[in-house]
């Protein structure tokens, strides 16, 4: 086994432990996190790098079924909050944990020759979002004016 420190070994374990694939996924995603750490981890190997750009390499041994089960069921987990947005075979999405604030960019892939995930806590730029607080601004403006139209409607009946 490669040299490891405390944040490879923790995950190993964590996953050592789990009884199946969504545990595993379910572990991963909440470590990703709770560390705010960038992990990318293949069939054999988890690459842990910290910000301040030191990486932590430890073997992990799966059969090459089960690590393809964690790759489907992270598909699922991507799907969630935008549906269609990867398939089972791989591709990139953003999520979110219930009760997390960290948003997660994952990019992956599960095909028979190639299998791996990367997980990295999502950056969101500035321009981003005064987007978003514009667009939450104008749809209160609307909820707002809906509401106004309701109450006339209800008083005129």
């Amino acid at each position: 086994m490669s040299t490891t420190t405390s944040h490879a070994n923790k995950f190993i374990q964590d996953a050592s432990t789990s009884l199946g694939p969504v545990e595993i996924v379910d572990a991963f995603l909440q470590y990703c996190c709770e560390t705010q750490l960038h992990l990318r981890w293949t069939t054999n190997l988890l690459r842990v790098r910290h910000t301040d750009g030191s990486v932590e390499r430890a073997e992990m041994v799966f059969p090459k079924s089960h690590f393809r089960a964690v790759l489907a069921r992270l598909a699922v987990r991507c799907n969630e909050l935008k549906p269609f947005s990867v398939s089972p075979f791989g591709g990139k999405a953003v999520l979110r944990l219930p009760q997390q604030k960290t948003a997660l960019r994952v990019l992956f892939a599960n095909t028979p020759s190639h299998q791996f995930v990367d997980v990295r806590p999502a950056q969101i730029r500035q321009s981003q979002l005064q987007q978003v607080e514009q667009r939450l601004d104008s749809l209160n403006q609307e909820l707002q004016q809906v509401r106004q139209q309701l109450e006339k409607l209800a008083a005129s009946r």
